[in-house]
């Protein structure tokens, strides 16, 4: 379990800054309304995530946390915690391609109810960026609980 790299990890958070900024710019985004459930909780799930990455360093060096109670459960100190955290962030994405790909509206019942969204081809595109920087050996060990 190697930690990763600070390119690994500058990718990561180009790629979920893209994909936030793609799922506010969708056209049932809107400030004045509030989005389908579905569209919310992607676009929460995605900023956690991007949350998540950003306390990588203070995870590894035991420093405080700026949100604690966004970590569920408290994800200690040192490297190897850091690293368990990276690869949970990296295992979200399973469960985001799981609700961006789905169009049955069983992803859309699990996040929330409301219609199924058909999230376009941008969210797709800056979803497919996200994907093509997740390591898969850390993706499967978020996936399995760090196992």
């Amino acid at each position: 379990m190697a930690p990763p790299t600070p390119k690994q990890l500058s990718d990561i958070n180009t790629a979920l800054d893209g994909l936030v900024d793609a799922l506010e710019q969708h056209e049932q985004w809107s400030s004045d309304s509030k989005p389908p459930p579905g569209l919310f909780f992607v676009h929460d799930f995605a900023t956690r995530s991007k949350y998540m990455l950003s306390e990588y360093e203070n995870i590894k060096e035991g420093k405080a946390l700026q949100h604690p109670d966004q970590f569920r459960p408290a994800p200690g100190k040192g490297e190897n915690a850091a690293v368990k955290v990276f690869d949970e962030v990296c295992g979200r994405t399973m469960m985001l391609k799981m609700i961006i790909d789905d169009k049955s509206g069983k992803a859309a019942a699990m996040s929330g109810g409301g219609a199924p969204v058909d999230y376009g081809q941008t969210v797709r595109s800056k979803f497919a960026d996200l994907m093509a920087v997740i390591p898969p050996d850390a993706m499967m060990r978020g996936m399995m609980g760090g196992i």
